[in-house]
């Protein structure tokens, strides 16, 4: 019995053939490799056709010169590249480093964000435990913070864990971000009620984006193994993953350029809040007098 997700699909196929993502081969790499322009080949396959015999270069003084020049221009160009291979490895390194300390200091601001996040938000319902309209109104808005991602969330779910294809395999064959993409798009309308991709929490603004041959998870780099955790319903979650149409063509190109798919459950997954949420519109909950009165210091 042929299934769903066994059929061939006409993307996976467009997919296996895509090397738009592999750079061209260098000048250098051409200059080692092609030793005869396919000109000269050309010309000499018109040449003996017409029974000629090539011409003989070796008492030209021309090509003497030639071949002199030739040789400069290697060795000059070759001492340019070992001259300049220190100082760009330094520059390299340099670059590495002040982005890793900067990674840093931005996972620490994002930690002491989220700390504060959770202050304000225990002052806030403290302050609005004092009636049933108020309690309710706390209520409305961690529910509103919650599908923002901007609070940390916890509960059971499923857990997908994408990898690329062993080293050995084609450099194209790799996880992409429209594989990413196609994976949180099937945790959201199997029910999922937040989701998040090595630790980067998706919000309604988040972006899933290609970089060179990385991948941006709100602007932030992530590596394989892709690890998507999604809270929910499980059971729904899983047959989304693991047997619905939905999936189908995420696993055939799974099985297809031999990614790593794996699905299991979560009982208790802990999401933290996104840190990039801001505020663009609000509204006073009640009169304005009252609520400037109650602000006042």
């Amino acid at each position: 019995m042929t299934t769903a997700g066994d059929r061939p699909d006409p993307w996976v196929e467009r997919r296996r053939h895509d090397r738009s993502d592999v750079l061209s081969t260098s000048l250098l790499m051409e200059l080692t490799t092609i030793t005869v322009d396919p000109a000269y080949v050309e010309a000499a396959a018109r040449r003996a056709a017409r029974g000629e015999s090539p011409p003989d270069f070796r008492t030209s003084s021309g090509a003497a010169v030639m071949l002199v020049l030739l040789g400069l221009l290697a060795a000059v160009a070759f001492s340019h590249t070992r001259k300049a291979a220190p100082a760009t490895a330094r520059v390299r390194r340099g670059l590495v480093a002040r982005i890793q300390h900067l990674t840093k200091q931005t996972d620490a601001a994002g930690t002491d964000l989220e700390e504060l996040r959770q202050q304000v938000a225990d002052d806030r319902d403290r302050a609005l435990a004092a009636s049933a309209a108020d309690r309710q109104l706390a209520q409305s808005l961690r529910s509103l913070e919650t599908a923002a991602a901007a609070t940390a969330v916890s509960g059971p779910g499923v857990v997908l864990r994408l990898s690329d294809a062993p080293p050995a395999a084609d450099t194209a064959t790799r996880v992409q971000d429209r594989d990413l993409q196609r994976a949180v798009n099937i945790a959201w309308s199997a029910g999922a009620e937040a989701v998040a991709v090595n630790g980067q929490r998706l919000g309604p603004l988040t972006a899933i984006r290609q970089a060179g041959d990385s991948i941006l998870v709100d602007y932030r780099p992530v590596a394989s193994p892709y690890v998507v955790r999604a809270i929910g319903d499980q059971g729904a979650l899983e047959l989304a993953f693991t047997v619905g149409d939905a999936s189908s063509t995420l696993r055939a190109v799974a099985r297809s350029l031999d990614f790593g798919y794996a699905v299991e459950r979560g009982n208790n997954l802990q999401l933290a809040g996104t840190s990039t949420t801001r505020v663009v519109v609000a509204t006073p909950a009640g009169p304005r007098s009252a609520v400037e009165g109650s602000l006042a210091p």
